[in-house]
């Protein structure tokens, strides 16, 4: 079922890419895509971290909301740019995480990265190490909401977040 979707995918990537349907550059597109594929699987990728569709589902809700976030931060930073007289606060935060996989952690730092104000520094396993421009957007990290989220979409089995941590 990865094997099919992981070269469905890239087909679509191809073609949604490239906007070329003329039959050589379909011919590549196929060439392309076997290549690929038979290349994630001898390098064993195709797999539930390495191609993780499962998630899916879940992740369009979670996209949604991610979106919202992403629209805040960054009107909350131009305010910042506009408004001079609104000072940052930079803070260099130690947030704990309650994902229990290697793909949870990287979700997460990636979505914090994603929005304005905070950049992820380190990935540890029990936390990470969080740039925040504001104490608004500090207090935000370390209320675990995205921890929360991305926990719902990546272990849907309902393990309980456990928050805590210092700024």
């Amino acid at each position: 079922m990865r094997t099919l979707s992981l070269a469905a995918l890239l087909c679509l990537f191809w073609l949604v890419t490239s906007g070329r349907t003329e039959p050589l550059l379909l011919g590549f597109m196929v060439v392309a895509g076997a290549i690929v594929v038979l290349l994630s699987h001898r390098f064993r990728t195709v797999d539930a971290e390495g191609h993780p569709i499962h998630l899916l589902p879940r992740a369009f809700r979670f996209w949604g909301w991610l979106l919202v976030q992403v629209l805040k931060s960054n009107l909350d930073v131009l305010r910042i740019l506009v408004r001079p007289t609104l000072r940052i606060a930079p803070r260099i935060v130690r947030v704990p995480t309650a994902q229990r996989t290697d793909l949870g952690r990287t979700i997460l730092a990636n979505c914090i990265t994603l929005t304005p104000g905070t950049v992820t520094l380190e990935v540890h396993d029990e936390h990470l190490i969080v740039h925040a421009l504001t104490e608004a957007a500090a207090v935000d990290v370390l209320g675990g909401e995205m921890d929360r989220r991305v926990a719902a979409m990546v272990q849907p089995d309902g393990a309980p977040v456990v928050r805590g941590g210092s700024a």
